[in-house]
């Protein structure tokens, strides 16, 4: 399968893009596409004058007054930083995942290579830069740069610093198809049930938005 039969084949048809995938896991080009895509959109955003806006304005509601007057005057260069940590961030988090991956598939009794795990998630990062990108645009006539698919949009009504709303706010919609996907190419590669796997990824995320909830009711957001 070619790189661009493979991007449209994680969205619409995913097992079968990953069988492909793992007979021959080619990773590069595709973590390149989706790592310069993702930056592309959201960066788009962060140096519009709509995002740098809407940057501040998040700024405002956690700084305080004085820290915010010095990060206002140089919002340009934050919003810079931003672009370039999405950049750098983006494929280092796809290496350091697929080693974990590995690590934990491999204690289980698994048997893959480096470069097939890669693979798997290098593809699954189709998902994550759709998203993004569609949030990017979403958030550019929204002025806002919080993400619009977590489950606190539905519930505007709760409290962004209680338990409840730190943990809706963490629980993201794409981020919980993503790791379907994920959850797919991982069931492939090691010829086990996606359910299983899936059912322990969300498990691993749903504590983490615990965490983060706890964190937020405790410290009220600071």
């Amino acid at each position: 399968m070619s790189l661009p039969q493979r991007f449209i084949g994680v969205l619409f048809s995913p097992k079968a893009t990953f069988e492909a995938v793992v007979s021959w896991p080619r990773w590069l080009g595709m973590l390149a596409v989706t790592t310069v895509l993702a930056t592309a959109f959201l960066g788009g955003l962060f140096l519009s004058e709509v995002g740098q806006q809407a940057l501040l304005d998040r700024m405002a509601e956690t700084m305080p007054p004085e820290q915010f007057k010095g990060a206002a005057a140089s919002i340009k260069i934050i919003a810079i930083a931003q672009v370039v940590g999405i950049l750098v961030i983006s494929p280092l988090f796809a290496l350091a995942l697929a080693g974990i991956l590995l690590g934990v598939f491999t204690v289980t009794g698994g048997t893959a290579s480096y470069k097939q795990v890669i693979a798997v998630v290098a593809h699954a990062g189709v998902v994550s830069t759709v998203g993004g990108a569609f949030s990017a645009v979403l958030n550019y006539f929204r002025e806002n740069i919080t993400s619009p698919t977590n489950l606190a949009v539905f519930l505007p009504g709760i409290e962004e610093n209680s338990f409840l709303g730190g943990l809706l706010g963490t629980i993201d919609l794409v981020f919980v198809w993503w790791l379907f996907v994920l959850a797919i190419g991982l069931g492939v590669l090691y010829r086990r049930r996606t359910q299983s796997i899936f059912l322990s990824l969300m498990t691993v995320y749903a504590l983490i938005a615990a965490a983060v909830g706890a964190y937020k009711a405790v410290s009220g957001g600071s």
